[in-house]
């Protein structure tokens, strides 16, 4: 693997020099994405404080200091799971979102410890919007995605089986690719099969 315990520690430096520590409070609070069944599985490494920061963040840049918090809390190896959310794959945001969290469930479920974007979409969306009314090109993976893969965090990518209709996903490929962290592409019934 390409990472060492440097970028580990220059990321976490970076999140120690943006925000000071935080409470251990466990999230009691509902995100408006999140089916409210599978909270506390998909909320793993979030706080409270960790939401509310989502939901005041002004920048791409800011999400990814909140990312850093979560994934440091989490134990490892950490996988991202990576797939379609604005375009391609279930034809609505909605739709892939509810398969993303679904996904996200079902392989947390199995034992695999996944990095959770979800919460993150609904300023994700907002955000993009706001830069692209401004007449700016969104800088939502140079700020916030590769930065995460970067970080030495990520140990794995997984990909839901409509990935390539993705847009976004395919960049994410890419750039896992590039930094030679290893990818898992799921088959198209892998969520036909046992857990």
């Amino acid at each position: 693997m390409v990472y060492t315990a440097d970028l580990k520690s220059a990321a976490l430096n970076k999140l120690a020099g943006s925000s000071p520590a935080l409470p251990t409070k466990k999230i009691m609070i509902s995100f408006p994405v999140i089916n409210d069944v599978h909270k506390e599985i998909l909320l793993q490494g979030w706080l409270e404080e960790d939401l509310e920061s989502v939901k005041s963040a002004k920048t791409f840049a800011d999400l990814f200091v909140v990312a850093l918090r979560v994934l440091n809390r989490m134990e490892q190896p950490i996988i991202e799971l990576c797939g379609p959310v604005s375009n391609g794959g279930r034809g609505s945001r909605n739709a892939n979102i509810e398969y993303f969290e679904e996904s996200t469930v079902r392989l947390i479920q199995s034992g695999k410890i996944i990095f959770n974007i979800v919460p993150f979409e609904n300023k994700i969306e907002e955000i993009w919007l706001a830069e692209e009314a401004a007449g700016k090109t969104p800088t939502l993976f140079e700020d916030f995605y590769f930065p995460i893969f970067e970080s030495g965090f990520i140990a794995e990518g997984y990909f839901l089986p409509d990935w390539e209709t993705s847009a976004g996903a395919k960049k994410e490929h890419d750039k896992l690719a590039e930094l030679n962290i290893p990818l898992t592409h799921l088959s198209p019934d892998w969520d036909n099969q046992p857990a």
